[in-house]
C-alpha cells in the first residue's frame, strides 16, 4: 500500500509508470471536506493506466457503457450472438475481440472511451489524499495501449482549467446537488423536470449522477450550475425542503401529450419569451419547452414521433440556434422537420446564415401572436385553425 497527501498523487502515478507497474489498484481517498470518503479503480499496464472508474465492471457491462456512448443500437443482439462464440464469459479481451472481428467497435473507439473514463476518476481523486493498493484478484486482460501521465496530465489541466468556471458553486464532482425550495415548480422543461426528480435526492454526489446517466461529470456539472442560476437546484449544505407530490405531479400538467393537437417545440432561454409563445400557442397545439440546445435535442429525441415543428432561439448560452438547427438536420429523423428561427437581427446576412443552416423560416423577435400562429399554420395545421 502507497499513501499519498492532499494534490501528491500524480507523483504516484509518475513511479508506477517509470517502474512499468502492471494489475489493477484500488485508490481509497479521503475528502476531509464534508463529503463522505470514497475509493476508484485503475488499471495499469506496462505503467500505463488502461481502465479507470468507480470499480472493475464486467466484460458485458464495460461494451452496453461504450456502446451507448457511441450510439451502437444493436449491441444487445451481438452480446447474445458472442454468448455461444467465447469460452472466458469473465475476459474482456475475448469478448472485445469478438466485436472487432465484426466490426461492432473499433479499436481507436474503444481507447476514447476508456481515456475519457480514466481522466473523469483520475480529475477525482487528484485533489486530495488516501492510499493506493493492488488488488490481484481482479482482472482487466484487454488489450489497450493505455495513457501515459504526461499525456493524462494535460488533457487534467484543461479540464481543471473549465471546473474552476464553475466556482464557486460547484467546487468538485463531489458536491451534491439538491433541489431548491420550489425549484420543481420553477423548471418549464419536462426533460429537467424529470432528472432531477430521479437522481437529485441530496444523498447522491454530481459523480455518482453522472456515473448513473452515463455522462461526463463536468458537461453535467455545467448544466447543473445553470440551473443554480435558474434557482432551480443547489450545491447547500443544508438539505433544502422538496416541493410536495402534488405540486411536482401538477406543474408539469399544461405540458401533457393531447392526442388531438400537434405538438411543437420551442427552445429560449428566456423566461419571458417562453411565456409570450406559451400564452400563444397552448390552446392551440401541444407545447414542449427547452432553455438550451442539450435539453432541446434530449427532448427531440423522447419526442421524436409527436413533434411536428421546432421554434429556436438563435442566441443561447450553450449551443446557440443557428448550430442547433445544423445539428437537427444531421439527425435522419429531422431532415425536414419545420424550423422556425426567432432573433433580434434582422439582417440580411442574419437571415442567409439562417436559412445557411437549415432554417425553414426566419423571424424577428419581438413577434406579435397572429405573426407567430400565421407562420406556424404553414406547416402545422391545429383543430382549432381547420375547423
Amino acid at each position: 500500500m502507497i499513501d499519498f497527501k492532499a494534490e501528491n498523487f500524480k507523483n504516484v502515478l509518475y513511479e508506477l509508470e517509470q517502474k512499468d507497474s502492471e494489475g489493477v489498484f484500488q485508490i481509497n481517498v479521503t475528502t476531509n471536506t464534508g463529503n463522505s470518503n470514497f475509493s476508484q479503480i485503475i488499471a495499469l499496464k506496462k505503467g500505463r493506466i488502461v481502465y479507470g472508474s468507480s470499480e472493475l465492471t464486467t466484460p458485458e457491462a464495460l461494451a452496453k457503457r461504450i456502446a451507448q456512448k457511441l450510439d451502437i443500437t444493436v449491441i444487445n443482439a451481438a452480446l447474445k450472438t458472442s454468448a455461444s462464440k467465447i469460452l472466458d464469459q469473465t475476459s474482456f479481451e475475448e469478448l472485445f475481440d469478438f466485436f472487432k472481428k465484426y466490426r461492432l467497435l473499433k479499436p481507436h473507439q474503444i481507447e476514447e472511451v476508456l481515456t475519457q473514463d480514466i481522466i473523469q476518476t483520475l480529475e477525482q481523486v487528484l485533489p486530495y489524499g488516501g492510499s493506493i493498493s493492488p488488488r490481484p484478484e481482479l482482472k482487466f486482460d484487454l488489450s489497450c495501449e493505455g495513457r501515459p501521465w504526461t499525456e493524462l496530465s494535460l488533457k487534467l489541466a484543461e479540464r481543471k482549467l473549465e471546473w474552476s468556471k464553475l466556482l464557486p458553486v460547484i467546487n468538485s464532482a463531489r458536491d451534491v446537488p439538491r433541489l431548491a425550495s420550489e425549484g420543481l415548480s420553477k423548471i418549464s422543461s419536462i426533460t429537467v423536470s424529470q432528472h432531477c426528480q430521479k437522481w437529485i435526492d441530496g444523498k447522491r454526489s454530481l459523480a455518482e449522477i453522472a456515473e448513473a446517466t452515463n455522462q461526463d461529470p463536468l458537461t453535467l456539472a455545467q448544466d447543473y450550475y445553470r440551473w443554480v442560476k435558474q434557482g432551480w437546484i443547489n450545491f447547500g449544505k443544508e438539505p433544502q425542503p422538496k416541493p410536495t407530490v402534488s405540486k411536482a405531479v401538477s406543474k408539469p400538467q399544461p405540458q401533457v401529450i393531447d392526442s388531438k393537437l400537434q405538438t411543437i417545440l420551442s427552445v429560449d432561454d428566456s423566461p419571458i419569451v417562453q411565456a409570450m409563445i406559451k400564452r400563444a400557442l397552448s390552446d392551440r397545439y401541444n407545447l414542449l419547452l427547452a432553455t438550451n440546445g442539450m435539453d432541446a435535442l434530449k427532448v427531440l429525441n423522447a419526442n421524436k414521433d409527436t413533434i411536428r415543428l421546432a421554434l429556436l432561439d438563435v442566441t443561447m448560452p450553450d449551443i446557440d440556434g443557428l448550430e442547433l438547427c445544423r445539428t437537427i438536420r444531421k439527425i435522419k429523423y429531422f431532415t425536414h422537420l419545420p424550423i422556425i428561427m426567432l432573433t433580434a437581427k434582422d439582417g440580411m446576412l442574419d437571415k442567409f446564415k439562417g436559412k445557411f443552416a437549415g432554417s425553414t423560416e426566419y423571424l424577428t423577435k419581438p413577434v406579435n401572436q397572429e405573426q407567430l400562429l400565421a407562420t406556424i399554420q404553414k406547416y402545422v395545421v391545429s383543430p382549432t385553425n381547420s375547423k
